[in-house]
């Protein structure tokens, strides 16, 4: 492919920031002459089109809105990383362009933000087929799925589930895998999960999955560890723990946190009761699925949902298919693992990613009467669902976001509380 240089910017490091390197091209000479960076945004989130790029620019002379319009065609490329040399390639497409004039009246200094996701998406979302598979697990046909898109990196959980014939009836891929996405079962249990790293790997892999994966390092102590702290004003203190937090900055100052009981309720996390219709036998099957009887792996000591409220409230009618069975048992545990959710602001760190695993430590106030160091309840392990990184040009300052999930709470002491089966991972 050959490549045109849109823009580059070395982010030094300081002012609490690592250093950061930042190229933005393409494989067609749109000439641009003048572009001032504003921002630049990249996500890679569970479940939807990512990794996903916004960027920010103002066109000097006025190029781009008069006479310069990259096709459709186009394939763009970002580079980020620590420098030139350790540097991830991202490969996009445009998928939308908004402008702004920033001067009145007139057609120069216009602002334009550009938004971009991989290039596997394209392929992913507008390409539609009829085809069917005969005798295949689910994670077979998701294989064959992103094989068939060109995705040539994949991380995909061995499925216990499938169908004698699995149809994807003139969908598209992205309608197809979150079809299988809500019947998917595995071994370890948890619901499934899929999405793009920023390196251009494609997951499609149970919670369950990615737990069992990372225990031997959280026993370990090998996984990133943050912490609710002031910030680390020392450069050369800050390049030493980033190493030995596992990539990670070893603080963070601000958090939401966000606990969904009543919605969650009643939508499932409290239990359903799915049903199909037997046409051998002609019969009604029943199953009352609850959280509490499933074999999720669990990060917490407890799942958020009262035993008082499992009582299998909602309906789940899935006419003459069984699947509805895996489909209920999914849908509780994705909702219950999705309660709980916090947003966390960090220093920009490019090498956390979703379905990784991190540590959260929340101290306990001076104010609070405990010996205990840290927040019982909300201090533990806990799954990136997503990650938000924001790039502010002129300040040359890289922010991240992760967005991240579990079941419940820890706390030996709760009481009135449910768990699953399995229980806590460790």
């Amino acid at each position: 492919m050959e490549e045109f240089e849109i823009f580059s910017q070395f982010l030094m490091a300081g002012n609490n920031t690592d250093s950061l390197f930042v190229r933005l091209g393409c494989d067609q000479d749109i000439g641009l002459r003048q572009i001032q960076p504003v921002n630049m945004e990249i996500v890679e989130m569970f479940s939807t089109v990512s990794p996903a790029v916004a960027f920010e620019f103002v066109d000097g002379n006025g190029d781009f809105v008069n006479h310069i319009k990259p096709s459709p065609s186009t394939t763009f490329f970002l580079d980020i990383g620590k420098d030139v040399i350790n540097s991830t390639r991202i490969e996009l497409k445009l998928s939308k362009t908004v402008m702004l004039n920033k001067r009145a009246g007139a057609a120069e200094q216009i602002a334009f933000k550009m938004f971009f996701a991989h290039k596997t998406w394209s392929e992913m979302t507008n390409i539609r087929y009829n085809r069917a598979w005969v005798g295949k697990k689910h994670s077979e046909v998701v294989d064959d799925i992103l094989t068939t898109a060109g995705v040539t990196m994949t991380d995909i959980s061995v499925t216990t589930s499938g169908e004698p014939v699995t149809i994807q009836p003139y969908w598209d891929n992205i309608t197809m895998l979150s079809n299988i996405q809500s019947a998917a079962r595995t071994a370890n249990g948890g619901h499934t999960e899929f999405g793009m790293r920023i390196n251009g790997e494609f997951i499609f892999k149970s919670t369950g999955d990615m737990i069992v994966e990372q225990r031997v390092d959280a026993i370990a102590g090998r996984l990133p560890i943050i912490r609710m702290e002031g910030q680390i004003p020392d450069e050369t203190q800050r390049e030493s723990e980033y190493k030995n937090n596992y990539g990670a900055p070893t603080y963070f100052a601000h958090f939401t946190g966000t606990e969904r009981y009543m919605d969650a309720v009643r939508n499932g996390g409290g239990g359903v009761k799915a049903m199909c219709y037997d046409s051998i036998n002609d019969t009604l099957v029943i199953r009352d699925i609850k959280y509490s009887e499933t074999r999720t792996i669990q990060l917490s000591d407890w799942a958020a949902i009262q035993s008082i409220h499992e009582n299998s409230g909602t309906l789940v009618n899935g006419g003459r298919e069984y699947k509805v069975f895996d489909e209920a048992v999914n849908s509780v545990v994705d909702v219950v693992d999705s309660m709980n959710s916090f947003e966390v602001s960090i220093e920009g760190s490019p090498d956390l990613h979703i379905g990784s695993m991190v540590e959260m430590i929340i101290p306990t106030p001076i104010t609070v009467d405990s010996i205990v160091p840290s927040n019982l309840l909300y201090s533990g392990f806990y799954l990136i669902s997503g990650v938000q990184h924001k790039i502010t040009f002129k300040t040359s300052r890289m922010n991240t976001t992760i967005f991240l999930m579990r079941e419940g709470f820890d706390s030996k002491d709760l009481v009135g509380y449910i768990k699953s089966i399995t229980g806590k991972f460790v």
